[in-house]
């Protein structure tokens, strides 16, 4: 039985390869050293008809080959080739319209091409010695799918890893050709991530402080990882100066400009540049928009409008009114004509009051969300919209999620689809009931790596198994897409790399796919060290790790400071209970971090071990921290003892800081070097710190800032034990 038959039938995908043992990097090692053995020089083909995305493809597919074999690796067309003496092992790039060789081994019968319904995205990887030559097709219908096998074959086959935080490429005498016969085809047609520009630090953490350049390493990153939609943006601030050109009456001004961070011409230039790049790498911008939202000057410009209070300096113009619609065509229209329509044509769309009490006028979100899919197709026919359910049955707004759903069914064209941000649904008891609601609709599951305040460490919001269970029960009840939504942008790698798989092979189990991880991240050697560590710090995770969270720092020792206070009768036995717990996990932490140091003794200079282990000696330094603060309550009796741990504790706070202290990127004093040439406004440099942003529960903590760390040590200082 061939190998896409059996993959078809068992729904596996690339990673189960791997599994299989069918192409692993550990059963190609001496296969690599024997074809390595030949000094026949290696090359890529590509056909007369290439277009950019398989130059690209084949670029990097160089680009990467190269450095694996220590010498360049050459690029040459179909007819270069077929001139050339050169009799070493070739890879061939293209499809069928676009290569002569591959439409000549199509038609022989030597090949065949994915064809299915996401075919075009589908791609196929075989060896084969064709014409008394070495050669390994890199093929696809579409070429997305060719530039997909370059990445595919470079990491499945080639141990290269690509991470948001940086990538591997492993030394090598010689390429795998023979016995690779893939056929892969993703499962979810979109396979989107996202990052939130909410929050304004630090520069790492935060996209709408970013340049160019950080974008198009994210981009770089999402292409390698095969990821095809990039969501953007949801506040008006992010769209530049699109709101000044559309509305001529807003000036720019002092207390206008208070808004942004950036110049909004730079800002609308910037964004220009980041969709086309995306564009040109293979990546769909996902438009998102939020219906009625304005900021807040908009309502001096026009009193007469009835307006209700939103988030971040935003107001929602009531859309009872017909000038909400005017207003918003106009608006959003200038949006898409800045920056254009691809073929996608997807938006998500948050249809009203984003996590706010509604209007009177509206008991549901329905009758807005026809308005939105109405000024939508207005500006663009072909939209394909899908709305956000995020509001609809949080426990704060108190919403009847049943009259939502029924309104949404009701009033709501066929084609709308929904946009699934929120697990709680999905993770009921009332599972099957949300998905009948779900069926008859096309629907993407959102899911958030990383909340606010949700790193350092990761996994806090998400864990690897709860990510794979998440996506799993959304392939089985027929999701289109899944969208990856990091708020803490650069922060979890792990679960970055894990959607982006998860996307193309939702079957996947979490040991096979931890190996998988920690192979390419650190090479075979490493790995039966390694990837007890990372299993070790999956363990040794737990919220109370937080040095901030939404509305405190140092949320463990808050929570037993109010506790001792407020005189709780059962405190010795739940200072207990918190202790043992901790304590359980500081010993995975210790392990995971001696498991990580013996390998990193030998990488000195490798800077993917040098981050996890940056992160590893947060998570011990933070544990003993708590340890050391909650034997200080419970050693109260004994004032000079309680003491002891106390000071013990600061002293664990004093080494977090000498961690940060080390990360350039979590100081606001070195913006203008982390962002290099962009046009910070001038207020934002000097009141970064003071703006209110209006979000319903912003302290001045959320993210570490180095800026903060003596109000942080003023905090746990005022916590001490004796003070009660």
């Amino acid at each position: 039985m061939p190998l896409d038959l059996i993959t078809r039938q068992k729904g596996l995908g690339r990673r189960d390869f791997i599994c299989l043992g069918v192409t692993s990097a550990v059963a190609m090692s001496g296969f690599l050293r024997a074809e390595g053995a030949s000094a026949r020089p290696v090359a890529v083909v590509l056909g007369r008809g290439s277009v950019q995305l398989e130059r690209l493809a084949a670029t990097e597919l160089s680009k990467f080959a190269g450095a694996m074999l220590g010498k360049a690796v050459q690029v040459m067309t179909e007819e270069q080739w077929g001139d050339s003496s050169n009799d070493g092992p070739v890879f061939i790039l293209g499809t069928a319209k676009t290569n002569g060789l591959i439409a000549q081994m199509q038609q022989e019968g030597v090949i065949r091409l994915p064809e299915s319904s996401v075919g075009t995205q589908g791609f196929l990887l075989k060896g084969i010695t064709w014409r008394g030559r070495s050669c390994l097709v890199l093929g696809g219908e579409k070429p997305i799918g060719v530039m997909y096998a370059v990445y595919h074959y470079l990491e499945a086959h080639c141990g290269v890893g690509f991470f948001m935080d940086g990538e591997r490429v492993p030394n090598c005498e010689g390429m795998p050709f023979r016995k690779i016969d893939d056929r892969v085809e993703p499962h979810f047609e979109h396979r989107g991530y996202m990052v939130s520009p909410t929050w304004t630090r630090p520069y790492i953490h935060s996209c709408r402080l970013w340049s160019f350049d950080e974008w198009k390493r994210m981009i770089d990153w999402m292409r390698r990882k095969r990821f095809n939609r990039l969501v953007l943006f949801h506040d008006c601030d992010l769209w530049g100066d699109v709101i000044f050109r559309e509305f001529p009456e807003l000036q720019q001004n002092a207390e206008t400009l208070k808004k942004y961070v950036v110049d909004p011409a730079y800002r609308t230039q910037l964004n220009q540049r980041i969709f086309r790049y995306a564009r040109e790498n293979g990546i769909s911008v996902v438009y998102n928009l939020f219906y009625s939202q304005v900021p807040d000057f908009f309502q001096t410009a026009h009193p007469e409008l009835m307006y209700h209070l939103l988030q971040m300096e935003n107001v929602g113009i009531c859309a009872s009114q017909p000038d909400c619609r005017r207003i918003m065509r106009r608006f959003w229209g200038k949006i898409i004509e800045t920056y254009g329509v691809d073929d996608s044509h997807l938006y998500l769309v948050c249809p009203y009051q984003h996590e706010g009490e509604r209007c009177s006028y509206f008991p549901t979100s329905a009758p807005v969300a026809v308005q939105a899919y109405e000024v939508l197709k207005e500006i663009d026919p072909k939209a394909q919209v899908s709305v956000e359910t995020w509001c609809w049955g949080r426990y704060w707004l108190k919403r009847d999620m049943p009259r939502e759903w029924h309104d949404f069914l009701r009033l709501t064209p066929k084609e709308v689809g929904v946009a699934d941000l929120d697990k709680s649904y999905t993770a009921s008891r009332k599972r099957e009931e949300v998905f009948d609601w779900y069926r008859p609709r096309s629907w993407l599951a959102w899911r958030l790596l990383s909340f606010e305040a949700g790193y350092p460490p990761s996994f806090v919001d998400s864990s690897p198994q709860e990510l794979i269970t998440d996506l799993r029960i959304a392939a089985d009840h027929g999701a289109s897409g899944v969208i990856a939504f990091n708020i803490v942008a650069n922060s979890n790698a792990l679960l970055g790399d894990l959607s982006a798989e998860l996307g193309w092979n939702p079957n996947l189990k979490e040991k096979d796919y931890l190996e998988d991880y920690v192979r390419r991240r650190y090479g075979e050697s490493p790995l039966p060290s390694m990837l007890e560590s990372q299993q070790l710090q999956i363990q040794a995770t737990d919220p109370a790790l937080r040095l901030v969270a939404n509305d405190t720092c140092f949320p463990p020792e808050t929570e037993l400071h109010r506790k001792a206070r407020d005189g709780d009768e059962n405190l010795d036995a739940w200072i207990a209970k918190r202790l043992e717990r901790y304590r359980v996990k500081y010993q995975f932490a210790v392990k995971a971090r001696e498991r990580a140091l013996t390998e990193a003794r030998n990488h000195p200079n490798d800077s993917l071990y040098a981050h996890d282990l940056w992160e590893l000696n947060y998570i011990v330094t933070r544990w003993q921290g708590c340890i050391s603060f909650y034997e200080a309550y419970r050693s109260l009796a004994d004032p000079e003892q309680s003491n002891s741990h106390f000071h013990e504790a600061l002293e664990r706070f004093y080494e977090i800081k000498a961690l940060f202290a080390s990360r350039p990127e979590y100081s606001m004093a070195n913006l203008p070097t982390l962002g290099k040439d962009v046009p910070y406004l001038p207020h934002f440099l000097k009141e970064w710190d003071t703006i209110h942003r209006r979000w319903t529960d912003i302290r001045p903590y959320y993210y570490p800032v180095w800026e903060h760390f003596d109000r942080y040590e003023w905090w746990l200082r005022g916590l001490d034990p004796k003070n009660i």
